[in-house]
């Protein structure tokens, strides 16, 4: 009894093959040839009648081992995107905790510089009441101006440490400040009597700014030595 190669190709395939020999019924079919046809889709042979390559077969494992690599480099891919947006978002919550705690440091060491800073623009005030400053008078007006540029200088350089919104509000108080030390500054430094007495004459509304800003200054130190 015969059979065709394609007979005895599917059943290599399927795996009946051998229980189809010891069943007698395939005498006929060498040892070797079934060999063959069985070891035809994976090992490529050199030569032989029968040696024939299954382009089928070979085509569907190579499509199998295909889908099987891209999901593997899917799967590989996902895998780190998640790896890295997940170590992305731990180093982004660290690095905020500890710009929240060096914020909050920061606001915290401002209230003895601000309490020196208040006071230093409390007695430049105080040197603006009276009457007209002498040499020597004009000498503690520019010590005084002198230290409150101290304080502030000593305040922006913190200010930048504290969370924006402090930051933003700390830097306007700082600046405003500012102009008037420059202001004061232009009466402890005027080379004659003239200059002194028409710098002098408009010396009122640096009075009123210094003493706003006296008030807002020691309401964010009193919140400032709260936050300790």
């Amino acid at each position: 009894m015969r059979f065709s190669t394609r007979t005895v190709k599917q059943l290599a395939i399927t795996g009946d093959l051998n229980a189809f020999c010891r069943r007698g019924r395939m005498s006929i079919v060498s040892k070797e040839w079934i060999s063959m046809l069985v070891a035809e889709v994976m090992v490529p042979c050199v030569s032989g009648e029968l040696c024939r390559f299954d382009w089928s077969a070979i085509a569907a494992l190579g499509g199998w081992l295909g889908a099987i690599a891209t999901f593997f480099a899917a799967w590989a891919a996902l895998w780190i995107s998640t790896v890295d947006i997940r170590d992305r978002r731990k180093k982004e919550q660290s690095n905020a905790e500890k710009d929240a705690v060096a914020a909050h440091v920061a606001f915290v060491s401002l209230a003895p510089l601000l309490h020196r800073a208040q006071a230093d623009i409390g007695s430049v005030v105080h040197a603006l009441i009276g009457e007209l400053p002498d040499k020597q008078a004009q000498q503690a007006i520019l010590k005084l101006v002198e230290g409150v540029d101290a304080q502030l200088q000593a305040v922006q350089r913190i200010a930048w440490k504290l969370d924006p919104a402090r930051a933003i509000a700390m830097t306007g108080i700082v600046a405003r400040a500012g102009m008037v030390v420059r202001q004061v500054r232009r009466i402890a430094v005027a080379p004659d009597e003239v200059t002194l007495r028409m710098t002098w004459a408009i010396r009122d509304d640096w009075i009123a700014e210094a003493r706003a800003l006296i008030g807002e200054i020691l309401a964010v130190a009193e919140e400032s030595r709260s936050a300790a």
